[in-house]
């Protein structure tokens, strides 16, 4: 077990562990709730190490200096590694930041940087992503998810999810936006990829949680039915191809994309290799939860792959979140238990690799980041700690 100089519990409820990303060397984790009495406007805390087995040393805070209290800015993070330089590369959400031209209404917003590693500083890149500010979206939490990820041609990719906007105040609520950006010159200018953003049915909440594929052609968006999940609603997943002769983000088809009458399918979603996703639903059999995998079929859609992995335990929450890479999928719960599971495939299940542990002892495991190898997993509990595990 390797621990970051951070698993001494924070002071304060900071949020330290409540968002996390790894890739090679580097964790990040945001702390939204970080800073003193009730001005937090939050920050990321970010992490490196010479190699597995090594503890991980702090690096300086990262903070938005152009916004102001209570931001929470770092509600999610997402990071990759330029597939040309290998320097790291990080979205941030900051759910409550306010708006443009509406000052005193909250919207929340994305920010992206990359990491110069001469200097140890994340140098901010296209400034303050946002969406549209109309009094519809007010509340809609843009940034609650986000993703990172970068073509085939070296072009970087955004995708941030606002899962609590509306149309309309007084009716048409909680539709949930997911709005797509991508960064076209090395000016650092990021520009919608579509004239509209994807919105969802009334009460779906889409965008809650949401995940490009590692050449950021394939979208795959979580609609919940409510946040935080709370069993309401079955929730569902949709999965959008991009295509470039219309410039639009095209639906496919997906068998098995929607979740049972109280579900709330669709709480937590990761690819977890280049034709694989799995996906949460928390409140599955009295809560005690269930991931799904989905794999890319013959056909061009999306289909189970295997049997469900499912909580051993009422009010477990199984898959309030998961994470996964290299084919391993990997999720929590709230009684603090946390496992990795490999497929199967000539059981057609997703097996256990080894036992389910405790990270910290009577703390609810809240987030989890897992490497693209699969070698590596991060753990964050509600006692703000974060435990890294490699794995053989």
């Amino acid at each position: 077990t390797v621990t970051t100089s951070s698993t001494t519990p924070r002071g304060d409820p900071t949020g330290l562990g409540s968002s996390m990303a790894l890739r090679g060397n580097y964790l990040v984790t945001g702390e939204p709730r970080f800073g003193a009495n009730y001005v937090k406007p939050g920050q990321v805390q970010p992490f490196v190490r010479g190699g597995p087995g090594q503890s991980f040393i702090d690096l300086p805070v990262l903070v938005d200096d152009s916004e102001d209290a209570l931001e929470q800015f770092g509600t999610a993070v997402d990071m990759i590694l330029d597939a040309f330089t290998g320097v790291p590369s990080l979205v941030v959400g900051a759910g409550r930041t306010k708006g443009l031209s509406n000052t005193i209404t909250r919207f929340g917003a994305g920010f992206y940087y990359e990491y110069d590693v001469n200097n140890a500083v994340w140098n901010p890149i296209g400034g303050t992503l946002r969406g549209d500010e109309a009094l519809g979206e007010a509340g809609g939490i843009l940034g609650h998810a986000v993703s990172l990820a970068q073509t085939n041609a070296g072009v970087k990719r955004i995708a941030l999810g606002a899962p609590s906007s509306s149309i309309f105040l007084s009716n048409t609520i909680d539709v949930g936006r997911v709005y797509t950006y991508e960064l076209t010159n090395v000016a650092g200018n990021w520009t919608q990829l579509t004239a509209e953003p994807i919105i969802g049915p009334e009460f779906s909440f889409l965008g809650a949680a949401l995940d490009l594929s590692s050449d950021g052609m394939t979208l795959a968006v979580g609609a919940p039915g409510s946040l935080p999940a709370d069993g309401t609603a079955a929730g569902f997943v949709n999965v959008y191809t991009w295509n470039n002769d219309a410039s639009s983000w095209d639906t496919a088809s997906i068998t098995g994309g929607t979740g049972f009458s109280t579900e709330s399918f669709g709480s937590s979603l990761q690819w977890i290799d280049s034709d694989k996703f799995a996906v949460g639903g928390p409140t599955f059999n009295s809560n005690a939860g269930m991931v799904r995998v989905f794999q890319l079929n013959a056909n061009g859609g999306y289909s189970p792959l295997g049997v469900d992995i499912t909580g051993s335990n009422a009010e477990d929450f199984l898959g309030t979140v998961l994470c996964g890479g290299n084919g391993r999928v990997a999720t929590g719960t709230t009684t603090g238990q946390f496992g990795v599971y490999q497929y199967n495939s000539g059981a057609g299940t997703w097996d256990l690799l080894g036992n389910q542990f405790t990270p910290v002892e009577g703390s609810s495991v809240i987030a989890c980041a897992m490497s693209e190898d699969g070698s590596s997993v991060a753990v964050g509990t509600d006692t703000f700690q974060i435990v890294v595990y490699d794995l053989f």
